[in-house]
C-alpha cells in the first residue's frame, strides 16, 4: 500500500524532484529478513523507478545469489533519498532531511532483522559517530534505538565494478550475513 501510495504520489516537495523521472521506491520483498539500504537511485533506476537494477544491482544480485539469497526474495532494496541527484551528484543534507519521512517509514513497516548499509551515505545516516567507513564494513553492530536489528556496513556494489579486487571479500561479508539470517 505503502509503495503504490508513493509511486503514484508525484511527490514534489524536495528538490530532486524537479529533475527525476520517477520515484524510486524499492525492489523486493517486503517481509524479507533483510533491508539493504543505498544512497541514492542512479540514472538507470531513475529511467525504471526501480532500485540497484543497473550494473551494479546485478553486481548485488549475483553476490546474494552465490550465497543462497534472492534479492528479489530475502531481501527490500531501497535508497536514502528516492529521486535521482542532478549529475549523480552526493545527496545534500537536504535531499535527505526531505527524504527521511519515506525511509523511515518503510522501516517502520519492515519486519528485517537485519540492515544492509551500502556505503558510506547509509551508514552514516544511522551511525553518525561510526567513522570511517573502512572500519566497519563487514562488522555487525546493534543500535539501541533499532532494537531487534543488526546492521551491517558493506561495499555499494559498484564499487566492486570499478575495484574487482575486493569481491572475495564482499562474498565473505555476505555469506556471513546469509548464515546469520538462517540461525
Amino acid at each position: 500500500m505503502f509503495r503504490r501510495r508513493l509511486r503514484e504520489s508525484d511527490y514534489q516537495r524536495c528538490g530532486l524532484a524537479a529533475g527525476r523521472r520517477h520515484i524510486v521506491v524499492d525492489r523486493g520483498n517486503p517481509d524479507a529478513a533483510i533491508i539493504g539500504i543505498g544512497e541514492a537511485p542512479g540514472r538507470v533506476e531513475d529511467a525504471r523507478g526501480i532500485p540497484f537494477c543497473g550494473r551494479a544491482g546485478q553486481e548485488l544480485d549475483e553476490l546474494f545469489a552465490a550465497e543462497g539469497l534472492s534479492t528479489n526474495k530475502h531481501l527490500l532494496l531501497v535508497n536514502l533519498v528516492k529521486c535521482h541527484p542532478p549529475g549523480n551528484r552526493d545527496p545534500q543534507p537536504e535531499d535527505l532531511a526531505r527524504c527521511g519521512p519515506f525511509l523511515e517509514r518503510q522501516l517502520a513497516f519492515s519486519p528485517a532483522r537485519f540492515v544492509v548499509l551500502l556505503e558510506t551515505f547509509a551508514l552514516r545516516r544511522f551511525a553518525p559517530k561510526r567513522r570511517p567507513f573502512s572500519a566497519h564494513v563487514g562488522r555487525f553492530f546493534r543500535l539501541p534505538e533499532w532494537p531487534g536489528r543488526e546492521f551491517l556496513p558493506l561495499h555499494h556494489p559498484a564499487l566492486l565494478l570499478r575495484n574487482p579486487s575486493l569481491e572475495p571479500l564482499m562474498r565473505e561479508h555476505v555469506r556471513a550475513l546469509a548464515a546469520r539470517v538462517a540461525t
